[in-house]
């Protein structure tokens, strides 16, 4: 019997405190049981009652507090083991995922994350996708920005376009507020692993040697380099969007639901 509906892994982090925030303002803590997790039970309480506070939720006693450590392997395992569901918010998931990942196939866990590495993410399905379509496990990742934007909007798309869609491309326009912005360590990280790790991508996906998608329309001449497009400075961005939207694409064509689009291009 599992514990907890729900475990935030990684609650004390950049993007785990949002978790917890959409965890109270959506009421989710008085229709699920849940619980945060991570390397240190006062941060995970002090999160828990600084976000409560600002959400006006005035009882979250059942919110559970569970001392987690990626360092520590019998400890992930004891974490899924308690959750039905468990979101990893702990990155950069090239360093601290796998193992997450396998403790949950293990405990018959659900798995989400917020990965935008491309490398991990198609290992991960490469490795696991077969253990976990066998026990009708979810496991799942990108969802967040990276790529659930990119991904969403390039069906809703398909969808309504007047014919058959062969090509996209899409753009993400950054604008920089009164306060500046910054880069959190992990997503940094993340960001320079993705262009170290750029051949040994390329290498892994010739070394899967999957059937080609067939091409449609007319060839496609992605762009390279720096361009301008209206009157805005554009470079390829290196991130997960690409691979996300074309293995939906693959995914989609293989199981007769939709022709492919045959090049995607990020900028």
């Amino acid at each position: 019997m599992k514990e907890f509906d729900i475990i935030v892994f990684g609650g004390t982090g950049y993007t785990g405190i949002h978790v917890v925030r959409e965890m109270f303002l959506t009421g989710k803590c008085e229709t699920l049981s849940w619980a945060l997790a991570g390397r240190s039970a006062d941060k995970m309480k002090k999160v828990l009652q600084t976000i409560a506070a600002e959400t006006n939720v005035n009882d979250y006693s059942d919110v559970g507090v569970i001392v987690a450590n990626v360092d520590d392997i019998d400890s992930i395992e004891k974490m899924c083991v308690n959750a039905k569901l468990l979101i990893n918010c702990v990155g950069p998931y090239y360093l601290w995922g796998r193992q997450v990942v396998e403790a949950c196939l293990a405990a018959n866990t659900h798995y989400l994350d917020i990965s935008g590495e491309p490398l991990f993410m198609e290992q991960m399905e490469a490795d696991y996708h077969e253990k976990a379509e066998e026990l009708g496990l979810v496991i799942t990742s990108a969802c967040g920005f990276d790529s659930v934007p990119a991904d969403v909007g390039v069906r809703y798309i398909q969808s309504h376009f007047p014919g058959t869609l062969t090509a996209i491309e899409t753009y993400v326009n950054a604008r920089v507020g009164d306060r500046g912005f910054s880069v959190h360590l992990p997503t940094f990280q993340c960001v320079v692993n993705g262009f170290k790790n750029r051949p040994s991508l390329i290498k892994f996906r010739k070394e899967r040697k999957l059937s080609k998608v067939p091409k449609l329309g007319a060839p496609f001449h992605p762009k390279s380099g720096v361009w301008r497009e209206n009157g805005l400075f554009c470079s390829p961005f290196a991130g997960s969007d690409r691979s996300v939207i074309m293995r939906t694409q693959r995914y989609l064509y293989e199981k007769g639901l939709s022709a492919p689009i045959s090049v995607v291009k990020v900028p």
